[in-house]
């Protein structure tokens, strides 16, 4: 299927569609899994690597510019129409967490990094930009973004250490907008704009949120992954289902610009209380409006009679986080996927975090 939307960046006379048909990619599931039939030294040959081919056309494409630095700088100009500002490269700062770059993917070239001297703000004088490109995507020796969940690419932080464990209850509050390619008119290219991660060993088992710009909407997906399942609550939050994919329930629905974002910012607001017992909690505010609200365990049950050591604890990570990029047919539209930040903060209560917010204000 087609974006909702054209590239604005730098037009291009070849390749478009015709580009990522022809390169081989693997299925949905051979890439978010081992398959045999293409397995070969380790999970960078999982089967055909449609980036390897991406990277080359992007290498010409933007070749306008002398750099990546300048490229993000030229596009912020662009669409802020403002020659004033300028992009100091630096990790994402959390009010109330320590964070560390999440899996290698900040390098320091103004993808992600602080607009300053720009209206724009939301909180202050400046904000945050994060730019993701699938040309850019990481291969760590543990993983490859490139193969994984058909064709990923992240620029991430994540808090350094747990950022609630069994018995907390956290507030958290961030506002974002979607600038550019990051909506998307399929159902399998999907842009993730803040989660909570469970543990990194052994499957990624333990609960999930993440807020997801999916379909040109916004929706959160919550669900705890055991073995190869995701379980995940039904969408009247009655009983755990479990499924490949988990639940995705909508809370926004957005109006799509001809860059593949929006002209407004969405502000949410995230309580999550985390237990294993009864009277857990997850409730999730946009633009001021209750759109989510879960009561019950946080863990499947299934999973505390099978392992009583489990742990009941997740970290945040923020940024941008790109799946299913080969599903989309046209090669700019997963370049310069590009999303704004402001105000990401986490507190212990609804008091502490506004009084935060003001402070910043």
């Amino acid at each position: 299927m087609q974006n909702k939307k054209t590239d604005i960046t730098k037009p291009i006379g070849i390749f478009l569609g015709a580009l990522l048909l022809t390169l081989g990619f693997c299925s949905q599931a051979d890439a978010g899994q081992e398959n045999n039939k293409c397995k070969n030294n380790g999970v960078n040959m999982l089967c055909n690597d449609a980036s390897i081919e991406h990277k080359k056309w992007a290498k010409e494409y933007h070749s306008n510019f002398k750099n990546d630095k300048e490229r993000f700088l030229h596009n912020h100009i662009m669409w802020l129409n403002d020659n004033d500002i300028k992009i100091k490269p630096k990790l994402i700062k959390i009010n109330g967490l320590k964070t560390r770059n999440s899996m290698k993917s900040y390098i320091g070239k103004g993808e992600m990094g602080e607009v300053i001297n720009s209206d724009e703000a939301q909180f202050g004088n400046k904000f945050w930009t994060v730019t993701a490109d699938y040309s850019k995507c990481a291969k760590p020796d543990y993983w490859s973004d490139c193969l994984s969940t058909g064709g990923s690419s992240r620029k991430e932080v994540r808090h350094d250490g747990w950022t609630i464990k069994e018995g907390d209850t956290k507030w958290f509050h961030y506002s974002f907008r979607p600038v550019n390619n990051v909506l998307f008119d399929n159902d399998y290219t999907r842009v993730t704009v803040g989660q909570c991660h469970p543990n990194d060993e052994g499957g990624h088992k333990g609960l999930n949120w993440m807020i997801v710009l999916r379909d040109g909407d916004l929706y959160i997906k919550q669900d705890f992954k055991w073995g190869s399942k995701n379980y995940y609550m039904d969408v009247d939050n009655n009983y755990w289902r479990d499924g490949k994919y988990g639940s995705h329930t909508l809370i926004k629905e957005l109006d799509v610009n001809e860059q593949g974002g929006t002209d407004e910012w969405i502000n949410i607001v995230i309580m999550q209380k985390q237990t294993k017992n009864p009277d857990g909690a997850l409730q999730v505010w946009v633009d001021g409006e209750l759109k989510y609200s879960y009561t019950g365990r946080m863990v499947h049950p299934v999973v505390i009679r099978d392992n009583k050591k489990q742990t009941s604890q997740c970290y945040l990570k923020m940024g941008v986080y790109a799946n299913g990029l080969t599903y989309e047919t046209n090669p700019t539209n997963i370049e310069n996927m590009t999303v704004w930040l402001d105000g990401i903060t986490v507190a212990n209560s609804k008091e502490e975090l506004y009084k935060k917010l003001l402070k910043d204000k």
